[in-house]
């Protein structure tokens, strides 16, 4: 099985039943510690709330918001440079990774 689908399975099999993509576009100039500091952080809280969603017991959610404890967050920060590249990877699983 391929690392892209052991991925998928061990999501799977702990619950998951969405992934979430979550996308900042910066321009192509945006290419300052500012930025990549931005991208450091991004990445580093969607690591904490998918930790945070592991950790919760879905008795203890109201129930309109059951659902999205199911969810897994994957963060990427883009330039349009990086698009073509970005949606290749989309395209063969290798986000997931």
């Amino acid at each position: 099985m391929s690392p892209v689908l052991q991925h998928l399975q061990a999501l799977q099999d702990s619950g998951k039943k969405e992934i979430v993509l979550v996308v900042e576009i910066k321009s192509d100039e945006d290419q300052d510690e500012i930025t990549r500091a931005k991208e450091r952080y991004g990445q580093d809280h969607f690591v904490a709330v998918n930790k945070r969603l592991d950790m919760i017991n879905a008795i203890d959610v109201q129930e309109d918001f059951r659902a999205h404890i199911y969810q897994h967050y994957l963060f990427s920060l883009l330039t349009p440079q990086q698009y073509a590249q970005w949606f290749g990877r989309l395209r063969s699983g290798a986000l997931l990774h």
